[in-house]
């Protein structure tokens, strides 16, 4: 489900990682936070300006969700 979700957000990750690249760096991370329709999660995740990657942050679960 994640290497699913990571391949979706392909085009969005590249456009993130020009503009972070073309720009100079105030040392503040970039998130990307991105929400599942089908499971009503939000994932979080981290790109890594020197390369593009994403590494997942965290997911939250939906609010009515039980624990």
């Amino acid at each position: 489900m994640r290497a699913h979700l990571v391949a979706i957000c392909a085009g969005l990750v590249t456009a993130l990682a020009a503009g972070a690249l073309m720009t100079s760096s105030a040392g503040a991370a970039t998130f990307v936070y991105v929400g599942n329709a089908e499971s009503n999660e939000v994932y979080v995740l981290q790109l890594n300006p020197q390369n593009g990657d994403l590494a997942v942050i965290d997911d939250a679960p939906p609010a009515d969700a039980e624990d």
